[in-house]
């Protein structure tokens, strides 16, 4: 049974990439994979098949997906509702244990993306007594496992909820002393993965872009300082390989998360932003970028100006401002 359950999945997964027959619309599929992921999100033996299910809903309509679990709602041959709730449940029990291992890691994380597709498709109602606890428990331990390379896609699942917590204003309300309220933890968790980690610095700029900046100035600051170096390095075509193309998908989240800092900026912090290298520095570069030398043969530089045709100007302003007010 599990090869055959895997193998469907694999078929729709496909359909999905390529949308056949209009399969992104389709309410049955997105209510069968919503009702699929709420029995096999409690078993360690179907995380290759919930991942699966996962990247088929992150590809369908946002409307489908509010159709799809309506309908899930309705089924009374299935009890979806109560078994996802058990499936937070029992993830959050097994993170507040004291040995983590990646099966309970990659589970919590699997729930955390399912829970993201569903609030961005405002998907309602969904249980804040089920949902928080499980975030919480989320937050403590990528706090106490910053180091721990194998707990990176728990830290960026945990900043990509956030933010869309954030932006979607689902009505959670998170207590003071947890993770999810403390600023200054989300702020050094998205920056623990200095530019080496792409997917936890796109994970942090959707955060720090989500909300105004309220965190010390130091910390302010080491994130002007992260977001530039990340900026500066996928403009020289630092990233290399399997790196490249995800560098020049994220970059334009990356540079409105920079403008967003910089638009912040006050007279706190902005003698260290005059004097940082790194701002005339960025300035050449997206001075050079919005140049129209058609002589330029430049696969890379040509897709990277496309990328950043809306968003360099507005950066591009903020960080000319900062030199003007240098000199």
């Amino acid at each position: 049974m599990m090869n055959v359950l895997s193998e469907t999945c694999k078929i729709i997964s496909q359909w999905m990439d390529s949308d056949t027959c209009g399969v992104q619309n389709s309410l049955e599929c997105c209510k069968a994979l919503v009702i699929l992921f709420s029995y096999t999100s409690q078993a360690e033996q179907f995380l290759a098949v919930n991942d699966l299910v996962i990247g088929s809903l992150a590809l369908m309509r946002e409307s489908s997906i509010r159709v799809g679990w309506e309908s899930a709602q309705r089924d009374r041959n299935f009890f979806f509702l109560e078994a996802l709730k058990q499936a937070f449940a029992q993830a959050k029990r097994q993170l507040s244990q004291n040995d983590l291992d990646q099966p309970v890691a990659t589970s919590a994380e699997q729930l955390m993306q399912f829970l993201v597709i569903m609030i961005s498709s405002g998907v309602d109602p969904l249980d804040q007594h089920i949902i928080v606890p499980l975030i919480d428990a989320v937050g403590e331990q990528v706090v106490e496992a910053r180091l721990n390379n194998n707990l990176s896609g728990l830290c960026e699942i945990f900043l990509t909820c956030l933010a869309t917590v954030e932006r979607c204003k689902p009505g959670f309300s998170f207590d003071k002393a947890s993770v999810a309220s403390d600023c200054e933890a989300i702020w050094h968790i998205g920056m623990n993965g200095k530019s080496v980690n792409l997917f936890l610095a796109s994970a942090f700029s959707l955060y720090v872009r989500s909300v105004p900046p309220r965190v010390e100035r130091l910390t302010y600051l080491e994130a002007v300082d992260h977001l530039l170096d990340v900026t500066l390095l996928v403009c020289s075509r630092h990233y290399l390989s399997g790196d490249e193309p995800l560098a020049l998908i994220i970059i334009p989240t990356i540079c409105d998360a920079l403008s967003h800092l910089l638009k912040h900026n006050d007279d706190n912090t902005s003698a260290y932003i005059w004097t940082n290298p790194r701002i005339p520095a960025l300035r050449n570069v997206l001075q050079s970028l919005q140049r129209n030398d058609t002589s330029v043969n430049d696969e890379y530089l040509t897709l990277l100006k496309r990328r950043l045709l809306s968003t360099s100007t507005r950066l591009l302003r903020r960080v000319s401002h900062c030199c003007f007010l240098k000199q």
